[in-house]
């Protein structure tokens, strides 16, 4: 069909050119057969010019497009046909909607919907869409109706969009009874994953008891313990004064001495709060190290020249996988800003790890203390709490 009349109708042509896939291969089918050599012609609303798309012996995505809005419906697109029952799990997750796709989740939505509002009540997706610019707003909105359009295909029986088997475990086999894809469906996912890698709730309600527990025996001792602040006062110098000998704050050896029989003593409390303490399965995970990293190595470093970066997430391993690897190149051919490869979040449109042509990027979990515990003193009907002798309602 010539592009002139798909212009009209407001769709664009998309030839897939399909290689062997590995395993991101869409759900069900892949797409075969087509108008054009090799691949198919596949329609998605709003497009601004041709895009081409191809997947490598690994089965990951290159895609070519006009513009990087184009490279986003792409996207959208591909991460439904390989991940959509992972995106729709995700989506109604954390919008507190999962009861919908299954029954016995549904007494956990409303404690999921309470976690992400704002204290005025309103969906944090709604509160975080108003602050974003609009180049972001419009991406976010063309990677949605990529996704649509697959879901499009699925309802209509096209280019092998199929349902995965995951919805026939659920009972679940008819495409039409499954939402479009929201721009705020995106939004609320990727607040999802960054209280994922955040949250500490389990921890703080951990380390209050184990606080309390502490004091019991040592107001002192609880106090010292658990307040950030390093154990001796130990100074790292200016490198133009590495050849001085005086380093200030550092103890001398009768004050290690005494520092050191100090944290003897607080070891010893805290080997007796491991054993009678009622959370002693939960110390274990607490010791092991938690976290991710990068570390880069300049050119000067490196045997060909080139720099290089190196980032370790520390994600587990899942099914299906965390990440889809995909290649969007908007400048090659197009006009758009966008050349960028890497590991994306199916239903998030960036490549959140990955290079573009001048610079590298990683994602690292620090461990912020982002997440605070409170303790509160309701009203006798529940519907307020106490604070400063003042009745504050619960909204």
């Amino acid at each position: 069909m010539e592009s002139a009349r798909l212009m009209r109708a407001g769709l664009l042509a998309l030839s897939i050119l399909l290689a062997a896939c590995g395993e991101d291969e869409p759900n069900g089918k892949m797409p075969t057969g087509s108008d054009s050599p090799g691949g198919v012609d596949i329609r998605i609303p709003g497009m601004d010019g041709e895009a081409r798309v191809q997947f490598d012996e690994d089965g990951i995505l290159h895609a070519r497009c006009e513009t990087d809005a184009d490279c986003m419906r792409v996207l959208g697109y591909f991460h439904a046909h390989a991940r959509f029952f992972q995106m729709d799990l995700q989506r109604r997750l954390a919008r507190g909607r999962l009861g919908t796709l299954a029954a016995t989740e549904i007494v956990r939505d409303p404690g999921w919907r309470q976690m992400f509002s704002t204290p005025q009540g309103e969906p944090l997706e709604e509160a975080i869409w108003r602050i974003l610019g609009e180049d972001e707003r419009a991406l976010v909105e063309a990677y949605a109706q990529g996704v649509n359009a697959w879901l499009d295909d699925l309802r209509e029986g096209r280019n092998g969009a199929e349902l995965s088997e995951d919805y026939a475990a659920i009972g679940l086999t008819s495409p039409e009874l499954i939402p479009e894809w929201e721009a705020l469906d995106t939004v609320a996912f990727a607040r999802l994953m960054t209280y994922l890698l955040s949250s500490t709730w389990e921890e703080e309600i951990f380390f209050g008891a184990a606080f309390s527990q502490l004091a019991s025996v040592s107001l002192e001792a609880a106090v010292d313990h658990f307040t950030p602040r390093p154990a001796a006062k130990a100074y790292t110098l200016p490198a133009a004064q590495a050849g001085a000998r005086a380093v200030a704050g550092v103890p001398k050896l009768d004050g290690l001495q005494a520092l050191a029989e100090r944290l003897g003593a607080v070891r010893g409390l805290m080997d007796r709060v491991r054993a009678e303490g009622p959370f002693l399965p939960f110390f274990g995970g607490l010791d092991a190290s938690f976290g991710s990293n990068n570390w880069a190595l300049a050119p000067s470093r490196t045997r060909d020249g080139k720099a290089l970066l190196a980032n370790d997430p520390h994600l587990m391993l899942s099914n299906p996988p965390v990440f889809y690897l995909a290649h969007l190149d908007a400048v090659t051919e197009g006009r758009g800003t966008l050349h960028v490869a890497g590991a994306t979040f199916p239903g998030i449109p960036a490549v959140v790890i990955g290079r573009n042509e001048r610079v590298a990027w990683g994602a690292t979990v620090a461990y912020y203390d982002v997440t605070d515990v409170y303790v509160e003193q309701l009203t006798e009907d529940g519907n307020a709490v106490i604070f400063d002798g003042e009745e504050v309602e619960i909204v």
